[in-house]
């Protein structure tokens, strides 16, 4: 009887305990509730801590097209690298928001990327610069005078005339030139309705590349390598010179926009590299 009581005593005892108020655990400050955003996929943008820190040498880009943006060391685990900003030798920055080599001569202005380089005529001696790129797009010559010619690599020149009586339309024509590492002076001279000579192009100063001719000495090189100019051609001019014969090292030259002129006369090393040419 005994044994039973104390049976008997163990299980109320056991129901009394399963029938007390389970006690709440005690919330940690530190956790912070789970917000209907977390299993979004998101990664911030990687950005460096401090500035002149860097990862590659696209967080180096200081937007000068004559400046070489480097980042050393490049470690793509953290901004541990250091931006450097290397010039590049005899490089101009454009004068303007427009495209570099465009415009028409302005006494006023003396830079290698004006058609008529007054530095040209001059005694002193030139200093190469080299021209950033900038693409060229479509040549802007008129609807139906898109024909041209390109010529490259000879010493001489090529002398055009004008195929009607009273001489060409006003029109511009558009003239792209390559030097490659070293400049060569090449130069374009008309004569006028009163004939009197008068220059449309004269550049001596420019590079257009740091490396050498890639071509064959026959074909168009990339246009990468090449500037344009753009050049009036006055009303009623009668003849049309390209001139090549102080170009020393390997150059190439398309001008278009000469429907109103054809070619006369060219020098014999010159003959092989002329080529008509349309855009």
């Amino acid at each position: 009887m005994a044994r039973a009581c104390r049976w008997l005593v163990g299980i109320v005892a056991l129901l009394v305990a399963c029938d007390a108020t389970e006690l709440e655990p005690g919330r940690d400050a530190a956790v912070i509730p789970r917000d209907s955003h977390f299993d979004a996929f998101y990664l911030p943008p990687i950005t460096p801590t401090l500035s002149g820190y860097c990862a590659a040498p696209v967080h180096c880009d200081d937007g000068d097209p004559c400046t070489v943006d480097a980042c050393d060391p490049v470690t793509t685990a953290s901004f541990e690298g250091t931006c450097s900003h290397a010039r590049i030798e005899g490089c101009v920055t454009p004068p303007d928001a427009g495209r570099p080599d465009g415009g028409v001569y302005d006494a006023g202005r003396s830079g290698p990327t004006n058609p008529v380089d007054p530095m040209c005529s001059s005694s002193a001696t030139v200093t190469p610069v080299l021209v950033p790129y900038v693409p060229l797009g479509d040549p802007d010559v008129d609807l139906g005078c898109e024909q041209g010619l390109e010529w490259q690599n000879c010493s001489g020149s090529i002398s055009l005339r004008a195929n009607a009586a009273g001489g060409t339309r006003a029109r511009t024509l558009v003239v792209d030139v390559a030097t490659y590492t070293a400049p060569d002076r090449l130069r374009i001279q008309g004569i006028d309705a009163s004939g009197a000579a008068y220059v449309l192009l004269d550049t001596c100063r420019i590079r257009t590349s740091e490396i050498g001719d890639p071509t064959d000495g026959r074909t168009r090189p990339p246009d990468e390598l090449i500037r344009r100019f753009e050049i009036e051609l006055r009303e009623g001019t009668r003849a049309l010179t390209l001139d090549a014969t102080a170009a020393p090292s390997p150059w190439y030259m398309r001008v278009l926009g000469l429907c109103d002129l054809d070619v006369d006369v060219a020098s014999v090393d010159c003959t092989s590299a002329l080529r008509d040419c349309v855009p």
